[in-house]
């Protein structure tokens, strides 16, 4: 294997805790594991840096891109999504509307994003509001979403895997 780029510097002070890829792969956001978690957005097809920011001190526990100038974080208590925008990159907490702030994962289902909870609750998030809850399928914490075009697929720390249709969320 022969490497392309390295994506060094630009913020990034320690160790690779999360890499996302944009939907078209052209971006790859980086967030190291600094007490700032600072985030860094490279281009793929030149390794340029298009835009850096200090990230959270919550610690950020997943990343995963809704379009290609807008991508989510999330972790305890933590919910953010941030805008790419001139060299910079702008966050906006979300609002859990009374829902559990504890979350393991995150991924999108086209512009809707599903996030895992520590009660083992499906999250849907439109824009930065917890907006429903699609499904208690899980009795602990959900560590992963996969989405497809058809399905979702969630798995969690009570060592289930449940499948959904992605339109509906029927198990």
């Amino acid at each position: 294997m022969q490497v392309k780029h390295e994506f060094v510097g630009n913020g990034i002070v320690r160790s690779i805790r999360n890499v996302a890829y944009s939907p078209s792969g052209d971006h790859l956001v980086i967030v190291d594991n600094s007490d700032d978690h600072n985030l860094a957005v490279y281009n793929t097809g030149t390794g340029a840096c298009v835009a850096k920011s200090k990230g959270d001190r919550s610690a950020i526990i997943e990343v995963a891109f809704k379009d290609e100038q807008n991508f989510a974080t999330v972790g305890a208590k933590h919910f953010k999504l941030w805008t790419i925008t001139s060299g910079n990159i702008k966050g906006k907490m979300g609002n859990f509307s009374g829902k559990s702030n504890k979350i393991g994962s995150i991924a999108y289902n086209g512009q809707v994003a599903l996030t895992g909870a520590i009660t083992g609750e499906l999250l849907l998030w439109n824009g930065t509001t917890c907006s429903k809850v699609a499904g208690k399928n899980h009795t602990k914490l959900i560590d992963a979403i996969t989405v497809t075009q058809t399905l979702v697929i969630t798995g969690g720390r009570d060592s289930k895997v449940v499948v959904m249709t992605a339109n509906n969320y029927a198990v």
